[in-house]
């Protein structure tokens, strides 16, 4: 009855069929098996009954055993060129071509085959074509199976023009579609496959992405850190880029307002980026130092909440980071001696540094301050060593030491 040329007849046959296949576990194989495929196809290719026939086609390859058989595998290209062709005025019939698409995808055979490239091409144009969201969802998702299963696909993909259109959507105001969309660029740049179509608007793109989500909704869209992060771990040149410098303040602020999945990829990257300070040139080492240094509070705060896992890496930033370290003298205790006051004065040597003094001397006091960098404020009442007053009393200083990223 799908070879009819009575429309009435398809349609009966079509509506039989799907009812069929909703009812009966077993239909959709005896379908296929008995030509259904060929046949739904070519109503698509002759525009009669698209909708109907998109419908049961994608009904059919969403069947786990279907999709296993020989003629799953010749259904790409046709449902490629139906999704191309300009008579194809159904935008219900291009959604379920889409969505069949998206079925055969996640067959890692079918995905690999010859013909998936026509169909990584297809889901480009229909993502270029000013498609509804719910169009976009679907080619997304598509191309992210066709692509992580094939570098064929992947520079299909890109030389279609898909990575601008990508790195476009990734500016959705829909959180959902910006973040597969990040995942998809995620999975075309996972290798060097596409080293020559990585940019710096790429990161540009990511970056403002990631700023939308967290000043409009106050939230950290994590696949866009995870794809950031996968960038600047295969493409080692971006390092260096304005891109990355200007990423930065954003990974920081994500940090402050992120889950624990989004702290651990952020913690990543800066450490990530932070490997590469020592060969780049001076000015944008400095640079990108200075602006990951507005993380010093969150960092020390996260020292006293963070797993375990993550104390390693915040260590790292916190003592390679430029901060200001202020030490200040509060008080001084026992310092009068019986013969008359005293004219003291405290000085501050730090490492090889020049020294520091208020006014006079009675003592020597050693202060170990490495804890300051990871608490941020460090304070106690501290002995002067070898001196003593007649009474036997201890000489003290009371001292609090900061480490901050204020700049002085």
């Amino acid at each position: 009855m799908l070879r009819s040329s009575v429309e009435n007849t398809l349609k009966v046959a079509l509506n039989a069929l799907m009812v069929q296949e909703k009812t009966e576990i077993s239909s959709a194989e005896l379908m296929a098996e008995a030509g259904a495929i060929d046949a739904l196809l070519d109503l698509l290719r002759s525009h009669r009954c698209e909708e109907a026939s998109a419908r049961l086609l994608e009904a059919l390859f969403n069947n786990t055993r279907v999709r296993e058989m020989k003629a799953s595998k010749y259904a790409i290209a046709p449902l490629a060129q139906y999704l191309l062709d300009p008579q194809t005025r159904s935008q219900t019939g291009r959604l379920l071509a889409a969505l069949a698409l998206g079925d055969l995808s996640q067959h890692e055979g079918l995905a690999r085959a010859t013909d998936s490239v026509s169909a990584c091409r297809a889901l480009v144009t229909l993502l270029e074509d000013q498609p509804t969201e719910e169009m976009i969802m679907v080619a997304v998702c598509a191309l992210q199976n066709f692509v992580i299963r094939s570098r064929t696909n992947r520079r299909a993909v890109a030389e279609a023009g898909g990575v601008l259109v990508i790195q476009e959507l990734v500016l959705s105001p829909n959180s959902e579609v910006a973040a597969q969309a990040a995942l998809l660029i995620k999975f075309l740049f996972s290798n060097h496959t596409l080293q020559e179509y990585v940019s710096n608007e790429l990161i540009r793109s990511l970056t403002a992405a990631l700023e939308r989500e967290l000043w409009s909704t106050a939230t950290v869209n994590e696949e866009v850190l995870r794809t950031i992060h996968v960038i600047f771990s295969n493409f080692h040149k971006l390092h260096i880029s304005e891109a990355a410098t200007l990423c930065i303040p954003h990974l920081v602020a994500a940090l402050k307002s992120g889950s624990e999945a989004a702290q651990d990829s952020i913690l990543t990257t800066l450490c990530l980026l932070k490997q590469s300070w020592s060969t780049m040139p001076l000015d944008v080492s400095k640079s990108q130092a200075m602006v990951a240094s507005e993380a010093i509070p969150i960092l020390q705060m996260l020292m006293k909440t963070c797993p375990p896992s993550f104390h390693e890496r915040v260590e790292s930033l916190l003592n390679c980071l430029p901060g200001c370290l202020t030490v200040t003298i509060k008080q001084a205790n026992n310092l009068k001696q019986v013969m008359g006051g005293t004219n003291a004065f405290c000085r501050l040597t730090i490492g090889n540094g020049p020294s520091r003094h208020t006014k006079t001397t009675l003592g020597r006091v050693t202060i170990q301050i490495d804890k300051v960098v990871s608490e941020g404020v460090y304070s106690g009442l501290f002995s002067l060593s070898h001196d003593t007053n007649k009474d036997s009393s201890s000489r003290t200083l009371e001292i609090e030491i900061t480490w901050s990223n204020r700049v002085e």
